[in-house]
């Protein structure tokens, strides 16, 4: 396999590549952070500097805040084509939930109760 193939977007007939998708989650989070940080770097400037107007400086907060908001978007619009419009990812989700699910009935409705392990919670404590 060519490096190249390990984050290109997956075919129509297979999920994700690992690569893919940490790139992805990276990039995603990436933008988040770089929203916090201009934030805090605004406030630091706007409470540093006496001739900025404070609606000068929540005008520019807020148009940080938009090219954000767009950029999170477009992440999104790739991450449903790179995986069948999403699919996958709901696939995923999906059969984690029903495993779940499954999990805490056979948890909840033992074979035999008398012999089940039990948690015991002090509410008075």
């Amino acid at each position: 396999r060519s490096p190249e193939n390990e984050t290109a977007a997956p075919t129509s007939e297979s999920k994700p590549t690992l690569d893919f998708e940490v790139t992805r989650r990276l990039v995603e989070t990436n933008l988040r952070d770089a929203y916090f940080f201009f934030s805090n770097q605004l406030k630091q400037l706007y409470s540093s500097n006496t001739k900025m107007k404070p609606e000068d400086f929540k005008n520019l907060q807020k148009e940080g805040a938009e090219r954000i908001r767009i950029l999170q978007y477009d992440l999104r619009r790739l991450g449903q084509v790179g995986d069948e419009e999403g699919s996958w990812r709901q696939r995923e989700a999906e059969e984690l939930s029903e495993e779940i699910q499954h999990r805490l009935h056979r948890l909840q409705h033992p074979p035999d109760c008398a012999t089940a392990k039990k948690l015991l919670c002090d509410l008075n404590a």
